[in-house]
């Protein structure tokens, strides 16, 4: 969809509310249907053929008089719905400023209590009851009409100021597209994080006591902060691709104070732009640099910004000048490969705790120093030094531009090849982290393969967008080394499976996915909890299932009660148990790491 306009999330909700109710049935039936309609691009915005009628829209819809239709019901017609429902919404994304409004450094920072306006609570529990309806019918279920009121209570909130409450409910609505769509970028995990970010994140500003944390309310736009004059280090280059049309390439650096930072240059596009970006230059501190130089560069920085999530930007009176350096022996960055690897994982965990804005930039890499034992063509086993057992390196993104995959193969057919690498840990999996660059290891005993590089890569080379020649290694045999390797780090089952499955299903089928024929096997799977010692685990799922499958009779037959937000809220205390001790085994597994 990569050239079409957006539409405003006001907009679908005011023309869908206002559609009769067979055509919202007809598009349920059909929510792609528009996309096989001719479109073509004019001066003036967009024209679409449906056959018998045409579609025409102006510009970026922000109204609904940008939207028109040939036929009599124009605009509340099946044609609208259909090319409304197929465009991108507008989920007003935070952009990094521009160099003008980068300047704005005397402004207030925003406090960490923030008042909480009746406005506001009653914005945030529109969206409450809006993802509580969801919650009802499940996502499969969710059609034009819930969506629209989904819509409309996010746009409410973003008027409102309640930024993370609405980026959370524009994350709902993406994810019920993509399953409705049978997208493959669907995926049940985030769509269940992200529903459960939308219901605490309510809850908290619905149940305040006139005031919030600021981290709850966000900010319309990312922050920059007056960064000291620094000294930035250059450690690699990281591809970006995503499943959403978008294409480019980021770059960390390393600051003095042992911080990174990042510069990106990502636009929509296809992944042969990855490579143009590779070789374009940076656009930061009118540098006249490519990425692909600045990744092994150190670069000096005067007036610059950066925000919590370590996005360095600079507006008109920042300066920046490539110097010489010494890449990844240089004294601070080398310092991060003497940290132990459990140190590091253990801080990945408690920054992971924090809202994904307020992360630091590479909060959950680690530095990792030690030896590629070998490998079987799609992971490495790598044996850290400051570590008991190895890890398994697996390819960070498997799409045919990027190079993981074919470094990978390569590096499989080394035996105890000693490196340095910097690796992306998956706190989900103890003993498995994505490798993303990689260097020789100056301090490491004399081998039979050695990481020779030339002269141009300084040592380093970024994996995803860089290729490793055979030449660049002193010995590799001819096949993977491990292909029949099965190690894997011993992990204990948390035991909530029921319980887990018990939510994906009403995530994903509302009510109806516990129907009252399942009850024996959930009174079964609560008492069993209760033997294994987790009474609050055995609680909540059995109040899931009776807020589930709660029921009315009268004459009409056996009906659901109208409020679902009894549900919801069972739903959320359900799921932030579940990712709690998710999390604490998670954290428990990787402790193995730990020497003795």
């Amino acid at each position: 969809m990569s050239g079409r306009p957006v539409v405003s999330p006001l907009v679908i909700a005011e023309i869908v509310s206002a559609a009769p109710a067979r055509l919202r049935r007809k598009l349920d039936k059909q929510p792609q249907i528009a996309n096989e309609w001719d479109w073509n691009s004019t001066t003036d915005g967009w024209q679409i053929s449906t056959g018998n009628e045409t579609v025409a829209l102006e510009g970026q819809v922000e109204i609904t008089d940008h939207v028109r239709c040939s036929c009599l019901l124009s605009p509340r017609c099946f044609h609208v719905l259909a090319v409304l429902s197929v465009l991108d919404i507008d989920d007003a994304p935070v952009d990094e400023p521009t160099p003008e409004s980068s300047q704005s450094h005397d402004e207030e920072t925003q406090p960490e209590q923030m008042e909480i306006a009746d406005a506001q609570r009653d914005a945030a529990n529109q969206l409450w009851k809006a993802a509580a309806s969801v919650l009802a019918v499940g996502l499969r279920a969710a059609g034009t009409l819930l969506q629209a009121e989904l819509l409309r209570a996010v746009h409410e909130c973003r008027c409102q100021g309640l930024h993370r409450l609405a980026a959370a409910g524009m994350r709902v609505m993406q994810d019920i597209r993509l399953l409705r769509n049978l997208d493959a970028a669907f995926s049940t995990d985030a769509a269940h994080s992200d529903l459960t970010e939308l219901l605490r994140c309510g809850w908290r500003i619905i149940h305040s006591d006139g005031t919030a944390d600021s981290e709850w309310i966000g900010t319309a736009r990312r922050k920059y902060e007056p960064i000291a004059n620094q000294r930035l280090t250059g450690l690699f280059t990281e591809p970006i691709l995503t499943r959403s049309g978008f294409a480019g390439v980021l770059t960390y650096l390393m600051a003095e104070d042992g911080s990174l930072g990042t510069i990106s240059n990502v636009r929509a596009g296809t992944e042969s732009r990855i490579f143009d970006a590779w070789q374009t230059g940076a656009e930061f501190g009118q540098l006249s640099t490519s990425h692909e130089q600045l990744n092994r560069a150190t670069v000096l920085v005067q007036k610059a910004t950066r925000s919590k999530d370590g996005r360095l930007g600079g507006g008109k009176d920042c300066r920046a000048v490539v110097v010489d350096g010494s890449g990844w022996d240089t004294p601070k960055v080398a310092e991060r490969w003497a940290v132990p690897i459990h140190e590091q994982i253990e801080r990945c965990f408690q920054h992971e705790s924090h809202p994904e804005t307020h992360r630091p930039a590479g909060w959950d890499f680690v530095f990792a120093r030690g030896v590629i034992l070998g490998g079987n063509g799609e992971e490495l086993l790598f044996q850290p030094s400051s570590a008991a057992v190895p890890l398994w390196l697996t390819i960070a993104q498997d799409q045919s531009p990027l190079m993981y995959r074919t470094n990978i193969v390569l590096l499989s057919r080394c035996q105890n090849l000693p490196v340095r690498c910097v690796v992306r840990v998956d706190l989900a999996k103890p003993g498995t982290a994505s490798i993303l660059a990689i260097s020789s290891d100056p301090l490491a005993e004399e081998s039979d393969c050695q990481l020779k590089l030339p002269e141009e890569f300084r040592r380093t080379v970024s994996l995803g967008i860089e290729e490793l020649k055979r030449g660049h290694l002193t010995s590799a045999t001819r096949t993977p080394t491990l292909r029949n390797h099965s190690f894997q780090m011993e992990t204990r089952p948390d035991g909530l499976e029921a319980l887990r499955r018990c939510l994906r299903g009403l995530l994903l089928g509302g009510r109806h996915a516990i129907p009252t024929g399942r009850l024996p096997e959930l009174t079964r799977n609560v008492r069993r909890l209760e033997i294994q010692k987790q009474p609050m685990a055995a609680s909540l799922l059995g109040t899931l299932a009776r807020s589930a499958t709660a029921s009315q009779t009268d004459f009409e037959g056996i009906r659901f009660p109208n409020d679902p937000s009894p549900l919801a809220e069972t739903y959320l205390a359900a799921s932030c148990y579940e990712m709690s001790a998710r999390r604490h085994f998670e954290q428990d597994g990787w402790r193995q790491l730990d020497t003795q």
